[in-house]
């Protein structure tokens, strides 16, 4: 357990403070922790106290003169009590780690624990060696827990001995279905998550409490808290009380809830830090989403949850990171799984052609749309979000007025951002379906400006087949058309076609234009940079071409389809400049 500055972050000081000075509470908390293998803990409980522990070791090596001595020694004294009657507490709090441990307790406790320690380690290696020299036994919880403290240690033999041990639960699931086997198998699956990922570390619970205190409901997984680091897993979901259907066993499908809810954590991270990628922007979004859009008839959260791009995207790095554990210790899982991740990638892609608008309108409506007017009218009523989240002033000026394309064209020319065409891909679809990129005059724009304009209707064109292509391989997916929306299917696939058409039909009036610029081009010395977007959209054209041709054959004499075939013959049929070849 490394320090967590997240989790300190998240209390104020105050609070801290304030739990250090009330021995009955924090006494009551220890003993709850202590014995949560049998006890369902409070989840604020847990991370509060954690959240202390790390204070003390922030304050001791920056400003230790701020803490109360006499209560520090009265809070070490009592965990130190505990651990003359029960020694397996040195696996429970940061306070016990090396380099800490000096500088909390006496020289006397210190001698006394680093015994415990030592002897600790002897019996989980004696321990360890015999469980896999006779596979099929219990792993005692000691050694798990003893196990779970070196989870983040770099050391390769210790790495060798933790890796071993998660394989050997892994593959004896049948002997290690216990509180702490689980426990252990959660927090090094986060571990994993966070490593690959790159964020801060985060503190993981087996709890069926919330952090407001309130029960979390049966069918919840998961959850992470913001920036918080926190992350629960439900309790009965760990211990295989309730089951969720995810295809996977539930000891396997953990590891898959984990590493979803550290991606969240991820997200929250990189957004707090001011960054702004398409994953902070959506992140924000679905913040401001959830607490802007929702009301007594309305619960905006709950009724798109499963369809935010955040979720979606956590979703497929869950599937992903877990595959890359069983992968390399669960080899003989991998055919399963791949069937359960394509199943997964291919319902999320499903879930997110479209938005619910729940009971207020009672339909649903393309995503890029509800995106884009869910937040114009955010910001406009609260311009005052610019300033939580300064990353937003890339797209809303300062008076919560969204920039139009053309601003937004000049913005991205002065911008470093990485991937920001992404960012505005949902604002960049919904001006054109609207009309605002037909009424801008070309003819008056500046050469630099017509490049960047025609570079991204090149790339919003390329955009719109390729999501045309994914959604007919995910229509064609489902054998039993009963389990895909096909009505959603073809809401969105008409309205997709139809910009297609459009986008390519401007490209075509504006030929002379576009040849124009690419002799320029040539003349500055940089010939493919921007025509060959021009040929990846013929590329992708012609996939998608062969797409909608396959469709029409499969479809091709039922009535209901009769205005999809009617768009699929107009994609046959249009072309990028008449004879489709660079001139």
């Amino acid at each position: 357990m490394s320090f967590n500055g997240r989790l300190v972050n998240n209390y104020k000081e105050d609070e801290l403070k304030a739990l250090l000075s009330n021995p009955s509470r924090y006494r009551r908390i220890i003993l709850d922790k202590f014995s949560r293998k049998d006890k369902d803990c409070k989840l604020n409980d847990l991370a509060l106290l954690d959240a202390l522990d790390n204070y003390i070791v922030k304050t001791l090596n920056s400003t230790p003169w701020v803490l109360n001595k006499q209560e520090l020694t009265a809070y070490r004294d009592f965990l130190y009590s505990v651990h003359a009657t029960n020694r397996s507490i040195v696996f429970d709090s940061i306070l016990f780690r090396k380099g800490n441990i000096e500088k909390v307790f006496s020289d006397d406790q210190v001698k006394n624990l680093s015994i415990t320690k030592r002897q600790a380690t002897i019996n989980a290696n004696n321990e360890l060696k015999k469980l896999i020299s006779q596979p099929g036994q219990t792993a005692s919880d000691l050694l798990i827990r003893f196990a779970e403290t070196q989870i983040e240690n770099d050391s390769d033999t210790v790495k060798n001995f933790v890796d071993n041990l998660f394989s050997y639960i892994m593959n004896n699931q049948d002997c290690n279905k216990g509180y702490y086997a689980r426990e252990f198998m959660a927090r090094y699956a986060a571990y994993s998550a966070v490593k690959d990922l790159k964020i801060p570390p985060v503190a993981v619970y087996l709890t069926n409490y919330d952090m407001r205190g309130d029960k979390i409901s049966p069918g919840e997984r998961g959850c992470s808290y913001g920036n918080s680091s926190v992350i629960n897993v439900s309790r009965d979901y760990a211990l295989d009380k309730v089951t969720k259907d995810t295809g996977l066993p539930n000891y396997m499908s953990i590891i898959h809830t984990v590493c979803h809810e550290v991606k969240h954590s991820s997200q929250a991270f990189h957004t707090s830090n001011g960054e702004f990628t398409l994953e902070t922007f959506n992140y924000i979004k679905m913040q401001l989403f959830s607490n802007y859009l929702s009301n007594d008839k309305y619960d905006e959260y709950k009724t798109n949850y499963i369809h935010t791009e955040i979720e979606s995207d956590s979703n497929y790095y869950g599937w992903r990171q877990t595959e890359r554990i069983l992968k390399k210790f669960c080899s003989n899982m991998i055919n399963e799984l791949t069937t359960v991740v394509s199943n997964s990638i291919v319902t999320t892609f499903q879930e997110e052609t479209a938005t619910k608008l729940g009971n207020v309108r009672k339909q649903r409506m393309a995503k890029e749309r509800f995106n884009v007017e869910s937040l114009d009218s955010i910001i406009k009523a609260h311009p005052e979000i610019l300033v939580k989240y300064p990353q937003l002033k890339q797209i809303y000026s300062p008076n919560g007025k969204r920039y139009s394309f053309m601003e937004r064209l000049r913005l991205k020319g002065q911008s470093s951002i990485k991937n920001i065409d992404e960012i505005y891909r949902d604002f960049d679809v919904y001006d054109f379906q609207t009309g605002e990129v037909e009424k801008i005059d070309i003819d008056r724009l500046k050469t630099d400006e017509k490049f960047l304009f025609f570079t991204k209707i090149f790339d919003m064109t390329m955009n719109e087949i390729k999501s045309f292509n994914n959604s007919i391989k995910v229509f064609n997916y489902y054998p039993d058309r009963s389990s895909f929306r096909e009505k959603e299917f073809y809401f969105i696939g008409l309205s997709r076609i139809k910009r297609i058409v459009n986008l390519i039909e401007l490209i075509n009036a504006n030929e002379k234009t576009i040849m124009k610029l690419d002799e320029i081009n040539r003349r500055n010395g940089s010939p493919y940079i921007f025509m060959t977007s021009l040929d990846f959209v013929r590329s992708f054209l012609k996939s998608g071409k062969r797409y909608a041709g396959d469709f029409k054959n499969k479809y091709g004499n039922d009535a209901e389809k009769a205005a999809m075939m009617a768009e699929l013959s107009s994609l046959e049929q249009v072309e990028v400049f008449e004879n489709g070849t660079r001139k």
